[in-house]
């Protein structure tokens, strides 16, 4: 055998030898080491459980007493709103004259509720309601409110009268 073919002869064999080695041993070792990272990131996932148990029971409380300071329980949006209006009215010195039923409706894939409802009374009072309503409940907003100044027939006195209407987005 001639130097030039005993040349070729070890680049081949130390080729073949690189390529075993891979297969076997380097390719295997680096499979491992990417379970091995997996691995360990699930661990820190499970390490971290008991604080984020503990941070999700921190948010229930949290919701539960957001829940109790906007008056919202398990019943209807519409008999937590007319309850809310009914106590306000007391305080106010105003007269819930009509509540009409909600009107539900979907827009752009999203569902909507309007609560109409009237009440008499003073201008301040009523815009106290409105206010009430608007900033320290989570009722929805004020979209329309129209006042109307009318006549008792039967002792010609005039009285204030508003319409309200608010929205709520589901």
């Amino acid at each position: 055998m001639n130097n030039k073919r005993k040349n070729s002869m070890l680049i081949l064999a130390s080729l073949l030898a690189v390529f075993i080695c891979y297969k076997f041993a380097i390719q295997r070792t680096l499979e491992q080491k990417a379970q091995y990272r997996e691995l360990k990131s699930q661990e820190e996932l499970f390490s971290n459980i008991p604080r984020q148990f503990g941070l999700l029971n921190e948010k229930n409380k949290h919701y539960d007493s957001l829940l109790k300071k906007f008056q919202i329980t398990e019943t209807s949006m519409q008999n937590n709103l007319l309850k809310t209006i009914n106590k306000a009215s007391e305080k106010l010195q105003l007269k819930l004259i009509d509540f009409d039923e909600p009107h539900i409706f979907s827009e752009n894939g999203r569902s909507k509720n309007s609560f109409l409802f009237k009440v008499e009374g003073s201008f301040e009072n009523i815009l106290k309601l409105v206010h009430q309503l608007e900033q320290k409940t989570r009722y929805g907003e004020v979209t329309n409110l129209h006042f109307r100044k009318l006549k008792n027939p039967k002792n010609r006195k005039t009285f204030l009268q508003a319409e309200v209407l608010i929205m709520n987005y589901k």
